[in-house]
């Protein structure tokens, strides 16, 4: 067997283009899908709506990866739902669920545009207890009362 320096370097470098083939060719399938709880955290708020015009029809527990769902934006590393935008889908009525308290990871909540609101017509108190919510538009909303100081 021939031990020569320059074979082995070409045995080494087919070997690293081998292996950077299969790991560019799996890196889309590296993507997480979403938690199961927070899967079906959404459905729980999704069950408190009447979507008229078909803008959540995507929300199916048969559709099992909800980072795939509309309106939804999960973390690329860890599959946690960090963005819930539904703004502008105005035919969305009835209740803002408190079962997003749930989505421990939510940065993002934009619900402008539709008519969802909380009991009794009111601002939600419980969307104060969204710890890491960064941006929430609840912008051409028709609530009334005042809006909660932990807001």
């Amino acid at each position: 067997m021939d031990r020569s320096p320059s074979k082995f370097v070409l045995l080494l470098m087919a070997a690293a283009a081998t292996w950077s083939f299969f790991l560019v060719a799996d890196a889309g399938r590296l993507q997480p899908s979403c938690i199961g709880r927070e899967r079906d955290v959404l459905l729980a708020f999704k069950q408190g709506i009447n979507d008229t015009d078909g803008n959540l029809r995507s929300w199916q527990k048969e559709r099992q990866d909800c980072c795939q769902w509309a309106g939804i934006t999960c973390n690329n590393v860890t599959g946690h739902v960090i963005k819930l935008d539904l703004g502008g889908r105005y035919y969305l009525v009835g209740q803002i669920s408190p079962s997003l308290l749930s989505l421990e990871h939510l940065e993002y909540l934009d619900l402008w545009g539709t008519r969802l609101c909380g009991p009794g017509g009111r601002v939600p108190e419980f969307l104060g207890s969204l710890n890491n919510l960064r941006h929430l538009d609840l912008s051409g909303m028709s609530f009334s009362g005042m809006v909660p100081p932990q807001l």
